[in-house]
Protein backbone atom coordinates (compact mmCIF):
# COMPACT_ATOMS: atom_id res chain seq x y z
CA UNK A 1 0.00 0.00 0.00
CA UNK A 2 0.88 3.47 -0.08
CA UNK A 3 -0.12 5.55 2.59
CA UNK A 4 1.07 9.04 4.00
CA UNK A 5 1.08 9.69 7.97
CA UNK A 6 0.32 13.07 8.38
CA UNK A 7 -3.36 14.26 9.51
CA UNK A 8 -5.01 10.92 9.19
CA UNK A 9 -4.56 8.02 11.17
CA UNK A 10 -3.10 4.72 9.00
CA UNK A 11 -6.25 2.32 7.79
CA UNK A 12 -5.00 0.26 10.28
CA UNK A 13 -6.95 -1.02 13.75
CA UNK A 14 -5.01 -0.54 17.08
CA UNK A 15 -3.17 -3.36 18.67
CA UNK A 16 -2.79 -5.02 15.29
CA UNK A 17 1.57 -5.14 14.89
CA UNK A 18 4.10 -6.66 16.44
CA UNK A 19 6.63 -4.43 14.93
CA UNK A 20 6.29 -1.20 13.01
CA UNK A 21 9.56 -0.80 10.75
CA UNK A 22 10.69 2.36 9.16
CA UNK A 23 13.87 2.26 7.16
CA UNK A 24 15.76 5.38 6.11
CA UNK A 25 13.33 7.42 8.09
CA UNK A 26 13.59 10.93 7.89
CA UNK A 27 10.78 11.81 9.86
CA UNK A 28 11.06 14.65 12.67
CA UNK A 29 9.20 13.05 15.19
CA UNK A 30 9.09 14.91 18.01
CA UNK A 31 7.30 17.61 16.43
CA UNK A 32 3.93 18.94 17.58
CA UNK A 33 3.99 17.05 20.22
CA UNK A 34 5.07 13.85 18.94
CA UNK A 35 1.88 13.14 17.20
CA UNK A 36 3.09 11.09 14.11
CA UNK A 37 4.98 9.07 17.14
CA UNK A 38 1.95 8.68 18.66
CA UNK A 39 0.46 7.60 15.94
CA UNK A 40 3.15 4.38 15.70
CA UNK A 41 2.41 3.68 18.94
CA UNK A 42 -1.56 3.28 18.12
CA UNK A 43 -1.47 -0.09 16.14
CA UNK A 44 0.91 -1.70 17.61
CA UNK A 45 -0.03 -4.51 20.18
CA UNK A 46 1.63 -4.43 23.87
CA UNK A 47 4.96 -4.94 24.45
CA UNK A 48 5.63 -4.83 20.83
CA UNK A 49 8.57 -2.97 18.82
CA UNK A 50 9.26 -0.04 16.85
CA UNK A 51 12.62 -0.52 14.90
CA UNK A 52 13.76 2.67 12.88
CA UNK A 53 17.16 3.93 11.30
CA UNK A 54 18.48 7.04 9.73
CA UNK A 55 21.13 8.34 8.06
CA UNK A 56 23.74 8.95 9.92
CA UNK A 57 24.28 12.77 8.91
CA UNK A 58 20.66 13.48 9.87
CA UNK A 59 20.89 11.75 13.30
CA UNK A 60 23.69 13.69 14.24
CA UNK A 61 21.22 17.27 12.79
CA UNK A 62 18.99 16.55 15.72
CA UNK A 63 18.51 17.09 19.27
CA UNK A 64 15.38 15.39 20.41
CA UNK A 65 13.74 16.40 23.96
CA UNK A 66 12.77 13.95 26.40
CA UNK A 67 9.08 14.37 26.96
CA UNK A 68 8.81 11.69 28.46
CA UNK A 69 11.48 12.77 31.56
CA UNK A 70 8.83 16.17 31.81
CA UNK A 71 5.50 13.40 31.99
CA UNK A 72 4.16 15.77 29.25
CA UNK A 73 2.43 12.27 27.81
CA UNK A 74 -1.46 12.89 27.60
CA UNK A 75 -3.32 9.62 28.32
CA UNK A 76 -6.26 9.33 25.44
CA UNK A 77 -10.16 9.14 26.67
CA UNK A 78 -11.81 5.68 25.83
CA UNK A 79 -12.25 4.97 21.91
CA UNK A 80 -14.92 2.82 20.59
CA UNK A 81 -12.57 0.47 18.78
CA UNK A 82 -15.78 -1.00 16.65
CA UNK A 83 -15.66 2.12 14.04
CA UNK A 84 -12.95 1.60 11.85
CA UNK A 85 -10.01 4.04 11.82
CA UNK A 86 -10.93 5.37 8.17
CA UNK A 87 -10.10 9.63 7.81
CA UNK A 88 -9.64 9.57 10.82
CA UNK A 89 -7.72 12.65 12.68
CA UNK A 90 -4.44 12.12 14.40
CA UNK A 91 -5.14 12.09 18.09
CA UNK A 92 -2.03 13.31 20.26
CA UNK A 93 -2.61 10.80 23.19
CA UNK A 94 -1.04 7.56 24.14
CA UNK A 95 -3.85 4.73 24.36
CA UNK A 96 -3.26 2.23 27.55
CA UNK A 97 -2.89 -1.39 26.79
CA UNK A 98 -6.03 -3.17 27.38
CA UNK A 99 -5.53 -5.43 30.35
CA UNK A 100 -7.81 -8.09 29.18
CA UNK A 101 -6.35 -8.54 25.72
CA UNK A 102 -6.67 -11.89 24.43
CA UNK A 103 -3.01 -13.84 24.25
CA UNK A 104 -2.90 -14.97 20.78
CA UNK A 105 -2.17 -18.95 19.90
CA UNK A 106 0.88 -19.49 17.44
CA UNK A 107 0.05 -19.18 13.83
CA UNK A 108 -1.34 -21.72 11.85
CA UNK A 109 -3.46 -22.78 14.81
CA UNK A 110 -4.47 -18.86 15.71
CA UNK A 111 -6.51 -19.28 11.94
CA UNK A 112 -9.05 -21.54 13.75
CA UNK A 113 -9.24 -19.52 17.09
CA UNK A 114 -12.35 -17.06 17.62
CA UNK A 115 -10.81 -13.49 17.99
CA UNK A 116 -12.15 -12.09 21.57
CA UNK A 117 -12.49 -8.95 19.51
CA UNK A 118 -15.51 -10.38 17.71
CA UNK A 119 -17.41 -10.35 21.08
CA UNK A 120 -17.50 -6.67 21.11
CA UNK A 121 -19.27 -5.59 18.11
CA UNK A 122 -23.15 -5.58 18.55
CA UNK A 123 -24.98 -8.22 16.22
CA UNK A 124 -21.63 -10.34 15.12
CA UNK A 125 -22.26 -13.44 17.66
CA UNK A 126 -25.23 -13.53 16.04
CA UNK A 127 -23.91 -13.59 12.62
CA UNK A 128 -21.54 -16.28 13.50
CA UNK A 129 -24.31 -18.43 15.31
CA UNK A 130 -26.64 -18.16 12.49
CA UNK A 131 -24.31 -18.27 9.20
CA UNK A 132 -20.96 -19.22 10.43
CA UNK A 133 -21.06 -20.72 13.67
CA UNK A 134 -18.18 -23.70 12.80
CA UNK A 135 -16.12 -20.90 10.89
CA UNK A 136 -13.37 -21.24 12.97
CA UNK A 137 -13.26 -24.82 13.14
CA UNK A 138 -10.57 -26.21 11.00
CA UNK A 139 -13.04 -29.48 9.73
CA UNK A 140 -14.83 -26.88 8.33
CA UNK A 141 -14.61 -26.41 4.77
CA UNK A 142 -16.55 -24.36 3.12
CA UNK A 143 -13.68 -21.67 1.94
CA UNK A 144 -11.92 -24.10 1.36
CA UNK A 145 -14.04 -25.98 -1.03
CA UNK A 146 -14.59 -22.26 -2.55
CA UNK A 147 -10.56 -22.47 -3.37
CA UNK A 148 -10.72 -25.73 -4.85
CA UNK A 149 -13.59 -24.74 -7.08
CA UNK A 150 -12.04 -21.27 -7.88
CA UNK A 151 -8.25 -23.00 -9.17
CA UNK A 152 -10.43 -25.36 -11.55
CA UNK A 153 -12.97 -22.12 -13.20
CA UNK A 154 -9.45 -20.36 -13.68
CA UNK A 155 -7.43 -23.33 -14.54
CA UNK A 156 -4.51 -21.73 -12.57
CA UNK A 157 -2.00 -24.40 -10.59
CA UNK A 158 -0.50 -23.06 -7.08
CA UNK A 159 1.93 -21.07 -8.48
CA UNK A 160 0.00 -18.71 -10.97
CA UNK A 161 -1.19 -16.83 -8.29
CA UNK A 162 0.58 -14.50 -5.79
CA UNK A 163 -0.85 -11.55 -4.63
CA UNK A 164 -4.58 -11.70 -3.76
CA UNK A 165 -7.28 -9.21 -2.53
CA UNK A 166 -10.07 -10.05 -0.87
CA UNK A 167 -12.39 -6.65 -1.28
CA UNK A 168 -14.67 -7.47 1.82
CA UNK A 169 -12.84 -9.62 4.23
CA UNK A 170 -15.22 -9.60 6.70
CA UNK A 171 -13.63 -11.67 9.31
CA UNK A 172 -11.04 -13.40 6.68
CA UNK A 173 -12.27 -16.70 6.35
CA UNK A 174 -11.26 -16.66 2.54
CA UNK A 175 -7.47 -16.13 3.08
CA UNK A 176 -7.30 -18.20 6.15
CA UNK A 177 -8.37 -20.82 3.14
CA UNK A 178 -5.57 -19.80 1.23
CA UNK A 179 -3.41 -20.48 4.04
CA UNK A 180 -1.90 -23.83 2.20
CA UNK A 181 -0.70 -21.73 -1.01
CA UNK A 182 2.31 -19.30 -1.52
CA UNK A 183 -0.30 -16.40 -1.52
CA UNK A 184 -0.04 -13.66 -0.12
CA UNK A 185 -3.44 -11.94 0.41
CA UNK A 186 -4.74 -8.45 1.48
CA UNK A 187 -7.79 -8.32 3.68
CA UNK A 188 -10.05 -5.06 2.96
CA UNK A 189 -12.64 -4.02 4.97
CA UNK A 190 -14.93 -1.37 4.02
CA UNK A 191 -14.97 1.95 6.25
CA UNK A 192 -18.93 1.67 6.24
CA UNK A 193 -18.71 -1.83 8.18
CA UNK A 194 -17.82 -2.60 11.62
CA UNK A 195 -14.76 -3.50 13.01
CA UNK A 196 -13.88 -6.61 12.04
CA UNK A 197 -10.09 -5.84 10.85
CA UNK A 198 -9.15 -6.65 14.11
CA UNK A 199 -10.48 -10.00 14.02
CA UNK A 200 -8.68 -10.77 11.02
CA UNK A 201 -4.87 -9.12 12.75
CA UNK A 202 -5.79 -11.76 15.73
CA UNK A 203 -6.07 -14.39 13.32
CA UNK A 204 -2.80 -13.60 12.31
CA UNK A 205 -3.86 -11.79 8.30
CA UNK A 206 -3.02 -8.91 7.17
CA UNK A 207 -5.15 -6.08 5.67
CA UNK A 208 -6.68 -2.29 5.95
CA UNK A 209 -9.78 -0.50 6.05
CA UNK A 210 -11.01 1.39 2.82
CA UNK A 211 -13.91 3.03 1.21
CA UNK A 212 -14.26 1.60 -2.60
CA UNK A 213 -16.27 4.95 -3.15
CA UNK A 214 -12.29 6.21 -3.62
CA UNK A 215 -9.34 4.68 -5.39
CA UNK A 216 -7.37 1.94 -3.35
CA UNK A 217 -3.80 3.39 -2.07
CA UNK A 218 -1.55 0.69 -4.13
CA UNK A 219 0.74 0.79 -7.88
CA UNK A 220 -1.62 -0.15 -10.83
CA UNK A 221 -1.27 -3.73 -11.91
CA UNK A 222 -0.12 -5.01 -8.36
CA UNK A 223 -2.83 -7.83 -7.70
CA UNK A 224 -3.38 -11.26 -9.41
CA UNK A 225 -6.41 -12.21 -7.88
CA UNK A 226 -9.60 -10.15 -6.80
CA UNK A 227 -12.55 -11.64 -4.36
CA UNK A 228 -15.22 -9.57 -4.11
CA UNK A 229 -17.59 -10.98 -2.26
CA UNK A 230 -21.05 -8.99 -1.65
CA UNK A 231 -18.82 -5.83 -2.07
CA UNK A 232 -21.24 -4.34 -4.58
CA UNK A 233 -24.03 -4.86 -2.56
CA UNK A 234 -22.64 -2.28 -0.15
CA UNK A 235 -22.29 0.31 -2.76
CA UNK A 236 -24.95 -0.38 -4.83
CA UNK A 237 -27.36 3.41 -3.04
CA UNK A 238 -24.41 5.16 -2.52
CA UNK A 239 -25.62 7.58 -5.58
CA UNK A 240 -23.92 9.21 -8.58
CA UNK A 241 -20.77 9.69 -6.12
CA UNK A 242 -19.96 6.34 -5.87
CA UNK A 243 -21.35 4.07 -9.13
CA UNK A 244 -20.86 0.40 -9.78
CA UNK A 245 -18.96 1.59 -12.71
CA UNK A 246 -16.36 3.75 -10.66
CA UNK A 247 -15.46 0.10 -8.41
CA UNK A 248 -15.24 -2.31 -11.41
CA UNK A 249 -12.68 0.58 -13.21
CA UNK A 250 -10.30 0.40 -10.26
CA UNK A 251 -10.77 -3.09 -10.07
CA UNK A 252 -9.56 -3.26 -14.00
CA UNK A 253 -6.61 -0.70 -12.66
CA UNK A 254 -5.71 -2.67 -9.58
CA UNK A 255 -5.86 -5.95 -11.51
CA UNK A 256 -2.50 -7.50 -13.51
CA UNK A 257 -3.03 -8.53 -17.18
CA UNK A 258 -4.49 -11.84 -17.40
CA UNK A 259 -5.08 -11.76 -13.79
CA UNK A 260 -8.77 -12.73 -11.92
CA UNK A 261 -11.91 -11.26 -10.62
CA UNK A 262 -14.31 -13.68 -9.02
CA UNK A 263 -17.41 -11.86 -7.90
CA UNK A 264 -20.10 -12.91 -6.01
CA UNK A 265 -23.48 -11.50 -4.75
CA UNK A 266 -26.97 -11.63 -5.35
CA UNK A 267 -29.10 -9.36 -7.81
CA UNK A 268 -26.24 -7.62 -8.90
CA UNK A 269 -24.32 -10.06 -11.15
CA UNK A 270 -26.33 -9.43 -14.35
CA UNK A 271 -25.35 -5.59 -14.21
CA UNK A 272 -21.62 -7.05 -13.64
CA UNK A 273 -21.62 -8.83 -16.69
CA UNK A 274 -23.07 -6.24 -18.91
CA UNK A 275 -20.12 -3.96 -17.62
CA UNK A 276 -17.32 -6.52 -18.10
CA UNK A 277 -16.42 -6.13 -21.84
CA UNK A 278 -16.17 -2.64 -21.87
CA UNK A 279 -14.17 -2.32 -18.34
CA UNK A 280 -12.10 -5.97 -18.30
CA UNK A 281 -10.98 -5.79 -21.83
CA UNK A 282 -13.30 -7.38 -23.17
CA UNK A 283 -12.50 -10.17 -20.64
CA UNK A 284 -13.82 -14.14 -20.07
CA UNK A 285 -16.80 -13.72 -18.16
CA UNK A 286 -17.84 -17.10 -16.07
CA UNK A 287 -21.27 -17.15 -14.56
CA UNK A 288 -21.96 -19.97 -11.82
CA UNK A 289 -25.02 -20.18 -10.25
CA UNK A 290 -28.52 -22.44 -11.05
CA UNK A 291 -30.27 -21.42 -14.28
CA UNK A 292 -32.73 -19.17 -14.16
CA UNK A 293 -31.60 -18.17 -10.46
CA UNK A 294 -30.79 -14.39 -10.98
CA UNK A 295 -30.06 -14.01 -7.19
CA UNK A 296 -27.20 -15.82 -6.52
CA UNK A 297 -24.37 -16.42 -8.37
CA UNK A 298 -20.87 -15.66 -8.73
CA UNK A 299 -18.88 -14.42 -11.97
CA UNK A 300 -15.38 -15.03 -12.84
CA UNK A 301 -13.54 -12.55 -14.98
CA UNK A 302 -10.35 -12.65 -16.65
CA UNK A 303 -8.59 -9.96 -18.41
CA UNK A 304 -7.86 -12.38 -21.89
CA UNK A 305 -10.35 -13.63 -24.13
CA UNK A 306 -11.46 -16.90 -23.99
CA UNK A 307 -14.70 -19.13 -23.80
CA UNK A 308 -17.26 -19.50 -21.47
CA UNK A 309 -18.22 -21.67 -19.27
CA UNK A 310 -21.06 -22.39 -16.76
CA UNK A 311 -20.98 -24.34 -13.66
CA UNK A 312 -23.08 -24.44 -10.35
CA UNK A 313 -21.61 -23.26 -6.92
CA UNK A 314 -23.07 -22.57 -3.40
CA UNK A 315 -22.93 -18.91 -2.54
CA UNK A 316 -24.15 -18.79 0.91
CA UNK A 317 -22.96 -15.87 2.23
CA UNK A 318 -20.04 -17.06 4.59
CA UNK A 319 -17.64 -15.67 6.97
Amino acid sequence: MISAISTKQLPYPSNSFEMVHCSRCRIDWHENGGILLKEVSRPLRPKGYFVYSVPPAYRKDKDYPHNSELKLIDICDAVDETKPSWETPLMNCIRLADSTTQKLSPRPERLSVYPENLSRIRGILLIYLRHCDMVFDPTYLFWQDQVHYYRKLMNVSKNDIRNVMDMNAFCGGFAAALNEYPVWVMNVVPSSMQNTLSAIYDRGLIGAFHDWCEPFSTYTRTYDLLHANHIFSQYKNNGEGCLLEDIVLEMDRVLRHQGFAIIRDDSITSRIQDLAPKFFLGGRITYSGKQGEAKRGSTNLQKKVLGNSLRHVPTKNKC
